[in-house]
């Protein structure tokens, strides 16, 4: 939520002090493959083998709509929460 007509305050060393930043380099889609595709494992250890053996396929599956969303849904100013 914005003031009207979107105006930008500067904010205080004051405020600022209580805010970290964070910056992590993409993860390959290797990397988010093994990642998770461990957490599905771990959760479906105790279900059925048929829905164990689902985890990969479901984790691919995931993956390419994230990166599709990822290319198509840029970020706009309008809409940055892409």
């Amino acid at each position: 939520a914005a003031p009207p007509g979107g105006g930008r305050n500067s904010l205080s060393p004051r405020f600022t002090r209580h805010f970290h930043m964070l910056n992590l380099p993409p993860t390959s889609e290797d990397n988010m493959m093994l990642i998770f595709r461990s957490i599905l494992d771990g959760f479906l250890k105790s279900f059925k083998q048929e829905l164990q053996e689902m985890s990969s396929k479901l984790v691919q599956g995931t993956l390419n709509m994230y990166f599709k969303i990822s290319q198509e849904l840029l970020p706009i100013p309008a809409k940055s929460h892409y």
